[in-house]
């Protein structure tokens, strides 16, 4: 067999860095302290405060978005998921035993058990979603590829109501009355197939998808803030709503993040190895710096957030667009070095399964995958370009939001 190269877009790669500095960003807001500490402050501070705030759900759908977007045209693959898997366990039971012997500290069962069984006991949320929809992709790309416009049109109008629509009409999330993360995501993929399928008119034009993300954005801020001053003020109706507005499937942040997706969507990039490159170590950046056993280390000893000046909206976007930035470098770096050291020789080794690994594939492969818009198969996002010689060293593309 020659060799195929799978050609990744660096729009979607740079989009992919931005969502995760945003995903950062809410944990400096989040964990840090910083969001509910500048309550009490100014109107700047508590904008700053609450513009980074909402990163979290809004880097999540996107990243949704992202990985649906290609997983649509590719077919399932067990060594994939293996891959997902490995990475989650080696960094959640790296860092127990980091904790245990160099930070002195002491864990109870439950904890060594979450750290070593991550995925199992639900440690990273997300992952455990994404592998779901992995393993129920193929039965959805039929879906996607067999139905005509108009009857997609209706299935999207469907889930949309049910999911984002109700949450404005009864002010209350779905994923607490019917509803969970795995049918908001499955919605999102859907949403990405539509997009890929019949794309979204009006969201082509860059002005009016940019436009449409900065409303949406704003108004989620607003909103946010309204509803923590009605909380602050007494009201016991808004006191278990005031986080309604920045949830994963209300309205504005639906709306904000298919938007800037649409908006990168649009921007022709080519192949930009650099911006690639540091795309592809976006999942390890979120898994190292939202670890339980590190996340109160990263906050309060390395990035200090105890010192920032709540009273100053500058001081706290500065100090947190630093440590962003930061965060990013260092644990990509670290995820790097253990791609190189620990995942290629592990997986290369595991090319002596690919006869069972195949097995298992093709009862999910109903069909080859469609070529992209370009003309040229996608790898899944996140990934360096490389060769069907080299895919035990491929990289599936997941981001997540931890610390909700």
């Amino acid at each position: 067999m020659g060799t195929t190269k799978k050609v990744r877009q660096s729009n979607f790669e740079l989009l992919r860095i931005i969502s995760m500095l945003m995903i950062i960003l809410h944990h400096y807001t989040l964990h840090g302290g910083i969001y509910n500490n500048a309550q009490g402050q100014g109107l700047f501070p508590r904008i700053a405060a609450t513009v980074f705030f909402i990163g979290g759900s809004l880097g999540v759908n996107i990243f949704m978005l992202i990985s649906s977007y290609f997983l649509i045209d590719t077919k399932f693959s067990l060594k994939r998921v293996l891959r997902i898997w490995f990475e989650v366990f080696f960094y959640s039971a790296v860092f127990v035993l980091i904790g245990k012997f160099c930070m002195h500290e002491t864990y109870d069962y439950a904890t060594w058990l979450r750290s070593f069984l991550p995925v199992t006991f639900n440690a990273a949320w997300f992952v455990v979603v994404y592998i779901f929809i992995c393993f129920i992709s193929p039965f959805m790309n039929l879906l996607i590829k067999s139905l005509s416009k108009k009857n997609y049109t209706a299935l999207i109008t469907v889930l949309f109501i049910s999911l984002v629509g109700m949450s404005v009409l009864t002010f209350a999330s779905p994923q607490r009355i019917f509803f969970n993360l795995s049918s908001l995501f499955i919605f999102m993929y859907f949403t990405a197939g539509y997009i890929k399928r019949f794309s979204i008119r009006i969201l082509d034009n860059k002005f009016v998808s940019l436009l449409l993300f900065v409303l949406s954005a704003a108004i989620t801020c607003v909103s946010l803030m309204w509803f923590a001053g009605l909380k602050d003020g007494g009201s016991k109706f808004f006191e278990a709503r005031a986080g309604i507005p920045n949830n994963h499937e209300s309205l504005f942040m639906f709306l904000a993040a298919v938007s800037l997706f649409m908006f990168f969507k649009n921007i022709d990039l080519g192949k930009n190895r650099v911006i690639n490159y540091i795309a592809a170590t976006a999942f390890g950046v979120y898994l190292i710096h939202d670890n339980g056993i590190l996340r109160s280390h990263v906050w309060y000893k390395w990035v200090k957030t105890g010192t920032v000046d709540l009273s100053s909206g500058g001081g706290i976007l500065l100090r947190g667009i630093l440590a962003a930035i930061s965060i990013y470098v260092v644990c990509s770096v670290i995820d790097r070095v253990r791609m190189i050291c620990v995942e290629k020789p592990i997986f290369s080794h595991l090319g002596k399964l690919d006869p069972f690994f195949e097995k298992i594939d093709s009862a999910f492969d109903f069909a080859e995958p469609s070529k992209t818009e370009n003309g040229e198969r996608e790898n899944m996002p996140g990934d360096e370009e490389i060769t069907e010689s080299e895919e035990m060293t491929d990289h599936s593309e997941v981001e997540v939001e931890g610390g909700d």
